[in-house]
This record gives C-alpha cells, structure tokens and sequence, in this order.
C-alpha cells in the first residue's frame, strides 16, 4: 500500500513504513522536518492554554504563503471554523507531547525504496533548510518542492491539480 502522511501525520506514516516495510509500496511525507524542539513546544502550549483560539487563527494563517490566495480562501471557507471551534485543548495538547517526543526515524527510511517528499518552499512550519536535509540522507526519495506554498500547499488548485495528474 502507498501511505500519505502531512505534518505531524508525517511521522505516523514514517513509523508505520518502517515498522511494516514490506506492505509499503511508496511513502509520501507532505511538511514534515526531521523534529520540533521540544522547548518551543512547551511554549506553544503554555500560549494555547492561555489564549487557544487566537493562537490557533494564527498558526493557521502562518501555515499559508503570502502569494497562495487560493488556499487560504478554501481553508478559511471550509476548514477555519472547525479546525479552530472544534478541536480541543487536550487533543492539542496530545498532539505537541507526541511530537515532542518523536523525531523522523530517517535511518530506518533509507530501507524504503518509493519515498516522495513533498514539500512548500515557503514553508515556515517546517523551514526548506531541514527537508533539503532530510533528503540528503534519503538519496532514494524524490522531493517536490512547490514554488510560493507554505505548509498547508495541497490545498491551492495548482497543486490538487498536478498531484492527481501525476
């Protein structure tokens, strides 16, 4: 089977890839980097605890790039309101331990040969600089980077257009 996964979802689909190789026919990461550090972390719950909506409006506005429109209209009319409204403070909380406790487990990738990395240049949630170095230790995975996107880049037409035509 091929598994996708996005941001924190990254480092599911990665574990699971490593765990279950041989039922992995590809392996497509979207936003991810290698870790967070687990003291910015701390921070950010310390601030969702506090002022949750806000901080999530904002994270969320910086999950687009300045020139992707498109996406950050889609995302405001159909996902702001949920992500924002309905998630709550203790699955965030999950979510930020979880990630500070897990790092992409990328020597245990270099065992799966189909592995596509996808990822916005202009990405601020998980800079360039780090996925340009997670390729260099996976020779094997392709990367796409897609020009003018953040972090949430499959959301704009462009891309949902050119990844199912691919």
């Amino acid at each position: 089977m091929s598994v996708l996964g996005f941001s924190l979802g990254g480092f599911l689909a990665a574990e699971f890839a490593c765990g279950y190789p041989e039922k992995i026919a590809g392996l497509i990461l979207l936003g991810v980097r290698k870790q967070y550090e687990p003291q910015v972390l701390e921070n950010i719950k310390r601030e969702i605890m506090t002022e949750r909506k806000p901080w999530l409006y904002k994270f969320y506005l910086n999950c687009f790039s300045k020139a992707d429109k498109d996406g950050l209209a889609l995302f405001r009319k159909k996902l702001l309101r949920e992500y924002s409204d309905n998630l709550s403070l203790a699955e965030l909380i999950r979510g930020l331990d979880y990630l500070a406790g897990h790092a992409l487990p990328v020597e245990a990738l270099k065992r799966i040969e189909d592995i596509s990395i996808i990822h916005g240049r202009n990405d601020i949630i998980a800079p360039l600089k780090g996925v340009l170095e997670i390729k260099a230790e996976l020779p094997q995975a392709r990367l796409k980077l897609i020009t003018d996107r953040g972090h949430l880049c499959f959301l704009n037409r462009d891309f949902r257009e050119s990844f199912y035509h691919e």
